[in-house]
């Protein structure tokens, strides 16, 4: 939809205009539904009432239909008993309104209407724009979320009529930001812009001559990180649901940005590092912001200006504002700044995000940085994990690649145990004594010999970073996030990992080994590994500038990417019996289908007795095949589940590829009522309450290697 020239004068007054005083009923119909009667809002129990209310609301002044209302409302009554259900709703709608005399809800023996005057909602907000009428008397409203959201349901009917006044009204609401964003390109006020286009994406994301107005105003602003992450968030969505890339205007226009964005200057290192913050200038930590994930609240922080979005994961615990207080960390911290817009958080169980969470999955710690981007308003970054916060980038990116415009690695590692093909991690004996040894020092001067040797003799650093740890995390949960880190195995998920992608690691690194950076150099398709001098293990001790010298090179050379390939975790569901009747049949795959949506999964394919479901996790398809097979119980239906973790291409059928085959194969070792996991889901579960059993061996093809399958035994998984 293109933005039409708004009226002269229009937007401004718009823009101008002030709150009036509360109607009578004021109501805001974009969201879950609000009533307000005198500015107090109103109660109104029974989604029908309110469903009542909300039609009449969006039509005051005319007399509907007793028999409309009810062929609406309660159409599988009968006309009596459709009479009655009405009559009780306006009861309560006139008890709630505290409207006794009718003066705003006017009932007949065959009408029912409200009072034009008495009523002001965000709908005629739109509608009088478009028709002056009473335009002038409304307060900006919010326009935010789905029009009577929580109101679907209620009957055919009126779901069909609530749809198609979304359609009408966000069309209004497209036309509204549209004119807002040119008043504001017009007075140059191109911030101003850019958030009312921003706001006309919401009610239609696809909307491609929006986007690329977004995309030239970004620009405009020095943002192109943002105009190509724009375009990432479009292509994937085309993709996925309509199967074709977007269209030849949009796709030259990212490519035109992306060329301009490599045309320009490198910015030099010396010159950045000339105008680093001075060691001894204090100043405060930028404001802590809070991201909830779930029922935690996970910190996290924004600095720097630069003009691409870059997440920085730390490894094994952080904390935020303790991190400013090192002079070094700090110029380190500032001079990344220089570089990208910098996001960093606290993972869950550390620093000033909630504690004491348990044993984290890396899966829940993959979704927090999903959180905390979604919380800074950042569509597509640079995921930058260091040590153990590489793992999670790593998972990320290849989970989430359309948000992820590039991976940079720096001292990270693939497995954190000895393994026969990766002979260069720590022995479980040698986990144990640092395990021991933790519990025995924590809070005293941290030893820095081995992870920052140039930091080693400075007494003011072992001190600092001694506090910094205390207030990083307590000793039980430094324990068990060291041992966490250790049981990782970050292998099987390389393959899948296409996006561009720096791995920088030093030469003398004694914590994790140069052969380890090297093997993820090597198994990352089209990696860039670069080896540096120097035997710092933590980033920002010793020599960084070389370090900064190929961040920025990495940043400068991103393009797009088409997002062919994903991570994702299968379900195959089969069934021991297929339904016997066409109505088992579709309760089968209406309980199947339900179960999948809501673990947050997607629904491929489906046949009698085999069904195909992806998701973004394995707890969550582990969950998902749980409660499947209880309800199917119930039906005396018996199913069994096979999850597999794997690369997939993405078609317009859905997915296929290697993985799809394993999770298939894969059911052939299940027995009635068994959830078997692949090797590769079970090192993704390391922190989980869930319990498996080893099970079988199963080949993958000749001369290939075999996969180990593991049996769900634990009770029941929390969802």
């Amino acid at each position: 939809m293109t933005c039409n020239q708004p009226r002269v004068g229009a937007v401004k007054e718009m823009q101008n205009r002030q709150p009036i005083d509360p109607a009578q009923l004021e109501v805001r119909l974009f969201g879950v539904p609000v009533f307000l009667k005198s500015g107090n809002p109103l109660v109104l129990p029974g989604r029908k009432n309110r469903a009542l209310l909300s039609y009449l609301v969006m039509a005051p002044g005319i007399d509907h239909s007793r028999d409309r209302l009810v062929e609406l409302l309660w159409p599988r009554s009968t006309v009596l008993g459709g009479r009655a259900s009405l009559r009780q709703a306006l009861s309560g709608l006139r008890s709630a309104l505290n409207d006794p005399d009718s003066q705003l809800l006017v009932a007949s023996r065959d009408t029912v209407s409200l009072e034009t005057a008495g009523v002001r909602s965000d709908a005629s907000f739109l509608d009088g724009l478009d028709s002056e009428r009473n335009a002038g008397a409304y307060a900006v409203p919010d326009l935010r979320g789905q029009f009577l959201d929580g109101l679907t349901g209620i009957s055919p009917e009126f779901d069909s009529w609530r749809a198609a006044e979304e359609a009408r009204l966000s069309a209004l609401a497209i036309r509204y930001f549209c004119q807002m964003a040119e008043s504001a390109e017009t007075d140059h006020h191109l911030a101003d812009a850019a958030a009312f286009l921003s706001r006309a994406l919401e009610f239609d994301p696809m909307d491609e001559a929006l986007t690329r107005h977004l995309m030239q105003v970004h620009v405009r602003l020095g943002h192109s990180a943002k105009a190509l992450g724009l375009f990432r968030v479009l292509q994937t969505q085309t993709l996925s649901d309509l199967g074709v890339m977007p269209e030849r205007e949009t796709q030259d226009l990212a490519r035109e940005i992306q060329a301009q964005r490599q045309r320009r200057p490198a910015l030099s290192v010396s010159k950045v590092a000339s105008n680093d913050h001075q060691p001894n200038k204090f100043e405060p930590p930028p404001q802590t912001h809070y991201a909830k994930a779930g029922d935690l609240s996970i910190a996290y922080q924004i600095t720097g200006a630069g003009p691409v979005d870059l997440v920085y994961v730390s490894g094994w615990v952080s904390n935020l504002d303790v991190s400013w207080e090192h002079p070094v960390y700090a110029r380190f911290l500032h001079r990344l700044g220089r570089l990208a817009r910098v996001i960093r958080f606290d993972k869950r169980g550390t620093g000033l995000s909630d504690r004491n969470v348990g044993y984290p999955t890396l899966e829940q710690r993959m979704d927090d940085v999903r959180t905390v981007m979604d919380a800074a308003g950042s569509q597509s970054a640079v995921l930058f994990g260091t040590s153990e916060g590489g793992n999670l980038c790593m998972l990320f990116a290849a989970t989430h690649p359309e948000r992820t415009a590039g991976l940079i690695l720096y001292g990270a590692f693939a497995r954190g145990l000895w393994a026969a093909d990766y002979p260069w991690a720590k022995t479980m004996t040698q986990v144990e004594a640092e395990l021991a040894e933790i519990e025995r020092e924590w809070g005293g001067a941290f030893d820095l010999s081995n992870g920052a040797p140039s930091l080693a003799d400075d007494p003011t650093a072992r001190n600092w970073f001694a506090a910094y740890f205390r207030q990083s995390a307590s000793p039980q949960d430094a324990i068990a996030l060291w041992r966490w880190s250790a049981e990782i195995d970050m292998r099987p998920i390389l393959p899948a990992i296409r996006v561009p992608t720096l791995v920088i690691h030093r030469s003398g690194d004694r914590w994790v080994k140069i052969d380890e950076g090297r093997y993820l150099g090597k198994h990352i398709a089209g990696a860039r590994f670069v080896e540096l001098p120097g035997d710092d293990h933590i980033i920002w001790a010793g020599d960084t500038d070389g370090v900064f010298s190929q961040i920025e090179a990495q940043l400068l050379q991103l393009d797009t990417h088409a997002v062919e390939t994903v991570l994702a975790t299968l379900m195959c569901l089969g069934l021991e019996h297929p339904p016997v009747s066409r109505e088992q049949a579709q309760n089968v795959a209406m309980i199947v289908q339900q179960e999948v949506e809501k673990s947050g999964g997607t629904l491929h394919s489906r046949r009698p007795d085999l069904f195909l479901g992806s998701f973004p996790g394995p707890t969550r398809a582990i969950c998902c095949a749980w409660s499947i097979r209880q309800r199917l119980t119930d039906l005396m239906c018996k199913a069994r589940a096979s999850i597999h973790t794997g690369e997939c291409s993405r078609t317009i059928d859905g997915l296929e590829g290697v993985a799809v085959t394993i999770a298939e194969r894969l059911m052939g070792f299940a027995a009635s009522g068994d959830i078997i996991v692949s090797q590769t889901v079970r090192d993704l579960i390391v922190g989980s309450p869930l319990q498996l059993d080893k099970g079988s061996s199963m080949a993958l093809g000749e001369n290939s290697e075999s996969l180990n399958t593991y049996a769900l035994i634990s009770t029941e998984p929390e969802h």
